[in-house]
C-alpha cells in the first residue's frame, strides 16, 4: 500500500514537473486583469468573478514558496482527477514538481455544478494529504491550509505556502 502511495506521489510530481517544464514562460501573473469589484454587499454577491485575475492575484500575493506556472488546461483532469465536463473554463497555476501548491479558479455551468466540483476538489485535497503523509510532511501542512470554495458558478482551489497571504486575496476577490 505504501509503495502505491509513493508511486502515485511520484507520478503526480512527475506530471506537475513536466507541465511546469513545458509551460515555463507561458504566462505572466502581471499580465492578467485585476478583478477588483467595488459596491454594496448585494452587488458583490451577484458580481462576476474574473477567474484569471483572481488566480493571477493569488500568485502575485506571495502566498507561494516558489515559481508558479500556468497549467495547460488539457492537463487539469489528469492532475486533479476531475472530468473536463465538470467545468467550462479554468485558470490553474501549479508549483514546480516538488510542491502541491495550487492556485486554481474554475467556471462551471451552474451553481450545482460548482458545488459538485468543489466536492471533487475537496476530495483531491484529502487524497493528497493521505498521499503525502509519509512522503513529504511539509506538503501536508500546506494541504491542510487549502481553501476550496464555491461561489455562484465559480470554484476556487488554493493550496498555498502562506495561508494568510492567500486568504487576503480570497476574502477580497472571491465572493
Amino acid at each position: 500500500m505504501k509503495a502505491q502511495k509513493h508511486k502515485r506521489a511520484a507520478a503526480l510530481a512527475a506530471t506537475a514537473l513536466l507541465a511546469s517544464t513545458l509551460l515555463a514562460g507561458c504566462g505572466s501573473a502581471g499580465a492578467a486583469a485585476d478583478a477588483g469589484t467595488a459596491g454594496t454587499a448585494t452587488e458583490a454577491a451577484s458580481a462576476a468573478i474574473d477567474p484569471a485575475g483572481v488566480a493571477a492575484d493569488l500568485v502575485a500575493s506571495g502566498a507561494y514558496s516558489g515559481t508558479m506556472t500556468q497549467l495547460d488546461n488539457s492537463l487539469i483532469p489528469s492532475i486533479y482527477g476531475i472530468s473536463e465536463d465538470s467545468y467550462t473554463d479554468a485558470v490553474v497555476y501549479v508549483g514546480d514538481g516538488t510542491t502541491t501548491e495550487t492556485a486554481a479558479v474554475f467556471t462551471t455551468a451552474d451553481a450545482d455544478a460548482a458545488k459538485s466540483l468543489a466536492d471533487e476538489l475537496t476530495s483531491w485535497v484529502s487524497d493528497q494529504i493521505e498521499t503525502y503523509q509519509d512522503y513529504d510532511p511539509d506538503e501536508v501542512t500546506k494541504l491542510q491550509a487549502a481553501t476550496v470554495k464555491a461561489s455562484g458558478v465559480y470554484v476556487l482551489c488554493c493550496v498555498p505556502s502562506d495561508a494568510d497571504a492567500a486568504a487576503s486575496v480570497i476574502d477580497s476577490e472571491f465572493r
